[in-house]
């Protein structure tokens, strides 16, 4: 191996690292009020192709929040990814023909209730939706619904870091405006 990608390969784990480190902070004691009270439950770093991938999970008061960071991303593959996120989303609730279609149904299409709501807030993406036990989004119908969720896509430029932030609430104690504020209160690492 050369000395160069030792180098590199030490500078790698380095800022993973520190991105670990300055998360678990922000998590645990740093980060505005929504964030201060979850505690971290599992926390996982791997490398792929290139890439750290660090996943979060932390919880408050039978909320979940999921957080995966992607650190090493230039900013032409993050808004790339970004794309394909969004385009993963709301395609769960594009009308498709039946499997079987037949006199009574000929398409499956997703009532205007469950559509996602989307939006933008402090440079994040956001969807709101609902979710089903395994945490799988693209539920449309209520015996299925397990949670109620807002899902954050944002670029961290300085940090070249991608994330992605999801939130779990019961159904019955959703709040808008709980979720947006527990969204935008996260700034970058």
């Amino acid at each position: 191996m050369k000395s160069s990608q030792i180098i590199l390969g030490l500078g790698a784990v380095a800022f993973v690292f520190a991105a670990l480190v300055l998360v678990t902070q922000r998590l645990n004691n740093e980060a505005p009020l929504p964030f201060k009270d979850f505690s971290v439950k599992t926390m996982e770093t791997r490398k792929v192709s290139g890439l750290s991938l660090t996943n979060i999970e932390a919880e408050n008061n039978g909320v979940l929040l999921r957080l995966e960071l992607v650190g090493g991303m230039n900013e032409k593959l993050a808004n790339l990814y970004l794309e394909e996120k969004k385009v993963g989303i709301e395609s769960l609730f594009l009308t498709q023909p039946a499997h079987y279609p037949g006199i009574i149904t000929r398409e499956v299409e997703c009532s205007e209730k469950f559509q996602p709501e989307k939006g933008t807030i402090n440079e994040t993406a956001y969807y709101i939706m609902y979710a089903n036990s395994r945490f799988s989004y693209g539920v449309c119908v209520p015996d299925l619904v397990a949670y109620r969720s807002i899902v954050g896509l944002r670029y961290c430029r300085d940090q070249k870091v991608f994330v992605e932030a999801e939130f779990f609430f019961p159904p019955e104690t959703f709040d808008k405006d709980r979720a947006l504020q527990l969204l935008s209160s996260f700034q970058c690492p």
